[in-house]
């Protein structure tokens, strides 16, 4: 419970209105199910599939990032930004190998306004994972 001192300004329901407004604040799907999924890594069985994929990371990024990438190497793809208080999500993917010729990507999606993304960091990074995956 939060206690109000004496003579304070800020009343129970203004206190109601500010936790019920940092309880809505989100910037990310709530489905449990597709949270998950896109924090797993992506895995790669051998040299060739984690090739392909990576080119794959690469395109997309290119075609769906709304800030320019800032570095791209064999093992990172990372995109300037986020800018404080803008919605549109800048990424950093990074290419694991396990020493088997194969490996894992991990793709992590942030912005600057923590209200909201658009898209949510969720759906930005299931759309990487399938695009990756599939091809389109």
């Amino acid at each position: 419970m939060i206690e109000l001192e004496e003579g304070s300004h800020m009343t129970r329901s203004s206190v109601s209105a500010v936790l019920l407004l940092a309880a809505c604040a989100t910037t990310g799907n709530s489905d449990p199910v597709e949270l998950a999924r896109a924090s797993e890594p992506i895995g790669c069985v051998d040299r060739a599939q984690c090739e392909t994929y990576w080119q794959r990371a690469k395109v997309w990024i290119s075609s769906n990032s709304y800030y320019r990438v800032q570095l791209s190497s064999d093992s990172v793809i990372e995109t300037y930004g986020p800018i404080a208080g803008r919605m549109e999500l800048a990424y950093r993917i990074l290419k694991v190998p396990d020493g088997a010729g194969g490996g894992r990507i991990l793709v992590t999606a942030e912005c600057g306004n923590v209200f909201r993304c658009t898209p949510t960091a969720t759906d930005a990074v299931l759309a990487f994972r399938r695009f990756t995956q599939m091809g389109g």
